[in-house]
C-alpha cells in the first residue's frame, strides 16, 4: 500500500460499516463550529470596540469579518503545513525510538521526583 493510500485510509472515518465522506465530515464540522456559542460570544464582545459609531455598521462588520476569516485561514494553513512536515519527520523509526527514549526518560524523572517528595508536617 502506498503512502498516499495509507493517508487516505486514515483520513476516512468509519462509523460501523459505513464510510463517511470528506464532504460529510466537512459539513458536520462546519455545523459544530457554527453552533459553538463561544465564538459568537467572543465576536460580540470584540467587534463593537472597533466600530465607528457615526459610520454605517454593516460595511465595518463585513470588513472585520472578512479580515478575521482571512487571518484564520492563513493561520490554519500554517498549522496544516507544519503538521504535515512534522508528521513526515516524526514517523521515521529512528525518530520514534528517540521520542520513546525522551518521553520514557521524562516519565522516569517524574516518578523519581514524586517518589522523593515529602509532605510538610
Amino acid at each position: 500500500m502506498s503512502t498516499a493510500e495509507e493517508t487516505a485510509g486514515r483520513a476516512r472515518k468509519t462509523t460501523g460499516s459505513a464510510v463517511v465522506s470528506h464532504r460529510q465530515q466537512f459539513w458536520q464540522a462546519a455545523l459544530v463550529n457554527l453552533t459553538n456559542p463561544k465564538a459568537t460570544v467572543f465576536l460580540i464582545a470584540l467587534f463593537p470596540q472597533f466600530l465607528v459609531a457615526d459610520a454605517p455598521h454593516g460595511p465595518q462588520l463585513l470588513t472585520m469579518g472578512i479580515t478575521l476569516i482571512a487571518v484564520d485561514c492563513l493561520v490554519m494553513l500554517g498549522y496544516a503545513l507544519l503538521a504535515s512536515q512534522l508528521f513526515r519527520f516524526l514517523t521515521t523509526p529512528s525518530r520514534q525510538r528517540q521520542m520513546n527514549r525522551l518521553f520514557g526518560g521524562l516519565f522516569v524523572t517524574a516518578a523519581v521526583a514524586l517518589a522523593s517528595f515529602k509532605r510538610a508536617a
